[in-house]
């Protein structure tokens, strides 16, 4: 990441704090519904073959960019399941973006040359194999490793994603020791889920994945475990603080969401200086609340209207404070927590003057 861009996304933040004025620096947007996976705690697969059409990726890029984003993150879905991924990745970096995509394993070494302008791509990995393949769908691990192999050859950076489990919380050390062995690093959030329709925020005490829930104190271990595996030098990029808040000061792992803050030096900042924008074109504060269509009349399309108005029409959400990891990471961030901040400047490598 340049510093250019740094000292961008350091003036729109004090705007946002001195002034109110609210950015769009990083923006997630589906690009489509298909999938190769079957993960347990998802049924995004099963919702039909559905993709944000390719005309209007480009003119959101265009939009976006215009509105002041410095970043931009497609997920889905599988991105890799469409033939024109090359062309959104070539016209997003054309727009100056930093570009991530959350990406199954499948169909990387069939889009391996598309891939090449990515900043970075993000997978899950949930441990060994029959731990994978239980979480991921059978033969998942399989084209994981061979993932992991092929990234690794045309030197494209990525990390993987870990949802902690009870299944595969005590295989940390073996995830761990798996990306030393193929250079990346790895993430690690907690069990959640978006807000859903029967109860508006999802305040609610009963996890819909009870089953597969660590308890808080299996969740205050693994956090502190990650703690010290870093310390010893492990490859954790999760940010010593972003583990802290999501597994060793949240008070109720059942809940991913709740009204009150957790640490009040602690925002959230969705909707104000990132956003999230589904597959129908609808503009959501984050990928939380972008599953709960209650009311879609608080939403606008950004086709209909044009970004940088969809994006102003979003205002105020009952959740303050919520276990995503990616959105923990960015409050912190967006909040000035200086050590969080210095810990992402070092995961990245800042070429001065670009």
């Amino acid at each position: 990441m340049e510093w250019a861009r740094v000292v961008k996304i350091g003036a729109a933040v004090a705007k946002a704090h001195l002034f109110g004025v609210r950015t769009p620096l990083a923006v997630w947007v589906d690009i489509t519904n298909r999938c190769p996976a079957n993960c347990a705690y998802c049924n995004l697969s099963r919702t039909g073959e559905k993709d944000l059409p390719l005309e209007d990726v480009l003119r959101l890029a265009d939009e976006a960019r215009e509105a002041g984003t410095q970043r931009m993150h497609l997920s889905g879905g599988d991105p890799l399941m469409r033939d024109d991924i090359g062309e959104i990745i070539r016209h997003i970096k054309g727009r100056g973006l930093y570009l991530t995509l959350s990406v199954r394993e499948h169909f990387i070494p069939a889009r391996i040359n598309a891939l090449a302008g990515v900043d970075y791509l993000f997978l899950s990995f949930e441990g060994p194999e029959e731990v994978h393949d239980g979480l991921k769908g059978r033969g998942s691990f399989r084209h994981l490793l061979r993932a992991f192999e092929i990234l690794k050859e045309h030197g494209i950076p990525f990390l993987t994603t870990t949802i902690l489990t009870k299944r595969n919380a005590p295989h940390i050390d073996y995830i761990l020791e798996t990306a030393r062995k193929y250079d990346f690093r790895c993430n690690f959030q907690c069990l959640h889920y978006p807000q859903g329709i029967d109860q508006p925020a999802g305040f609610q005490t009963r996890h819909p994945l009870e089953d597969l829930l660590l308890s808080d104190e299996e969740y205050r271990r693994a956090g502190e475990t990650l703690l010290r595996r870093r310390k010893e030098g492990a490859p954790v990029i999760s940010s010593p603080e972003s583990i802290r808040y999501a597994m060793l000061k949240w008070p109720d792992h059942r809940q991913c969401f709740l009204p009150s803050l957790v640490d009040r030096r602690v925002k959230c900042w969705a909707g104000k200086l990132f956003c999230m924008i589904d597959i129908d074109g609808s503009v959501y504060h984050c990928g939380s609340t972008f599953i709960d269509r209650k009311d879609k009349r608080r939403y606008l399309d950004f086709r209909k209207v044009g970004f940088a108005r969809a994006f102003r029409n979003l205002g105020d959400i009952p959740c303050r404070a919520c276990i995503q990891a990616c959105h923990t990471e960015l409050n912190l961030m967006f909040s000035l927590h200086p050590s969080t901040i210095g810990h992402w400047l070092k995961q990245f490598t800042i070429r001065a003057g670009g």
